[in-house]
């Protein structure tokens, strides 16, 4: 007999009135409808939460709700609080500013149903821009986000590859229950949302990857974090990778990466070369790190500036 899940939405809006209607038309639209959607607004000064509300109204939607939050909480917190919020033993996430096809849901829906092992799971998607315009942006391993080649529609994802950066915008991902409710209890919001429900997953041998694309992902001028990250110092991304491994660690992973991340930021901040030539023998560093990721650190710790 087919395993019948409480579906949730969960979605964080701030000043988004100019594509809401459109996202929320998109959930509306879905062929699996979803057995509730909460929305949690971050304060907006717009008109966000009048046509979140209006829509609600109009098409008479039971299980759909809004709140505001009581002061500004930055889109971490708040997707947070939006996630917290949620009753369903699948939740999705869910930007105000992008659209998703039809069978979104349905499709990650039978992902979860066919297959007790995944814990989490994003979708490929497609890029949009400000009008809804196609683009023509280059689309081989997700975009360049996902640090492997991609064999299969549904592909699990190793820890090696959740820890070297995160592998889809977070509005892709889909998390069962559990990794939602380890979130919600222990995370210190550090790390973006959606990258910690990954690395849960991963810590739980679940994350894997859907290889179809199942939003329209919107890029424009007020995107929160878009494709196109900042640049980081090598000292930065190994502090990341130093919270990534405690997100690990907190949901039940092993210790041996946090050991290792940490020594390696201390290696590299204080430049010691003797520790960065003792951490190339532990299995866990060549574990978790490349030989171009392990030359470079060799690399920075005898450079001179």
């Amino acid at each position: 007999m087919r395993a019948v899940f409480k579906v949730s939405v969960a979605m964080a809006t701030y000043n988004g009135e100019k594509y809401i209607e459109s996202q929320l038309r998109s959930v509306l639209s879905q062929i699996r409808q979803p057995d509730e959607v909460v929305i949690t607004d971050d304060c907006s000064t717009d008109n966000t939460v009048e046509i979140i509300n209006r829509f609600i109204s109009e098409n008479r939607l039971t299980g759909w709700s809004v709140t505001v939050n009581s002061q500004n909480l930055g889109y971490i917190k708040n997707f947070k609080n939006a996630i917290s919020k949620t009753t369903g033993d699948i939740v999705f996430l869910c930007d105000q500013d992008d659209v998703w096809c039809e069978d979104k849901i349905e499709s990650l829906d039978s992902v979860f149903t066919a297959f007790h092992g995944v814990r989490a799971v994003s979708s490929a998607f497609s890029v949009i821009d400000g009008n809804g315009n196609d683009t023509e942006r280059e689309q081989d391993r997700n975009f360049g986000l996902i640090n492997m080649r991609l064999t299969k529609t549904l592909q699990k994802i190793p820890m090696k590859v959740i820890m070297h950066s995160n592998i889809s915008p977070g509005c892709t991902l889909a998390v069962r229950r559990e990794i939602a409710d380890i979130y919600v209890k222990g995370s210190p919001c550090v790390l973006p949302h959606d990258y910690e429900l990954n690395l849960t997953a991963a810590a739980k041998d679940g994350l894997y990857f859907y290889n179809r694309p199942l939003i329209k992902y919107r890029i424009h001028g007020d995107n929160t974090l878009g494709l196109d990250g900042k640049p980081q110092t090598r000292t930065e991304i190994a502090r990341e990778k130093l919270n990534a491994a405690e997100a690990v660690m907190n949901a039940g992973g092993g210790t041996d990466i946090f050991a290792v991340c940490e020594k390696r930021l201390n290696a590299l901040e204080n430049r010691d070369k003797k520790e960065i030539l003792k951490l190339n023998r532990k299995a866990a560093y060549r574990r978790l790190y490349s030989l171009k990721e392990r030359a470079g650190d060799l690399l920075f710790a005898f450079r001179r500036d």
